[in-house]
């Protein structure tokens, strides 16, 4: 069943998430270190950035329009899609 407190919990999450994530790359990994991000992050720094600003203001901009599951089901495609933005071109997959 749906559950407010689960969503807004959820959007909370993101807020934070989204306030850290700058911090997060300040500089390219060094040789050996294990990590999924590319290389590409640094490469084209302002568009990462931008793409950032995006998930914020889609996490913002969404966050107090999720009260009802039909209303969660309009906003979390736009949340999700500024994720996934970030994650498709900066991010390498996960080795299964």
């Amino acid at each position: 069943p749906f559950d407010v407190a689960k969503v807004n919990a959820a959007f909370a999450q993101w807020e934070q998430t989204a306030q850290k994530l700058p911090s997060l790359f300040p500089e390219p990994p060094k040789p050996g270190q294990d990590t999924r991000a590319l290389p590409k992050i640094w490469e084209t720094k302002a568009d990462f950035e931008a793409k950032i600003a995006a998930f914020k203001k889609a996490v913002d901009d969404n966050k107090d329009k999720a009260k009802t599951l039909d209303e969660l089901k309009v906003a979390f495609p736009n949340v999700s899609s500024a994720c996934n933005n970030c994650h498709e071109p900066y991010r390498k997959p996960q080795q299964r």
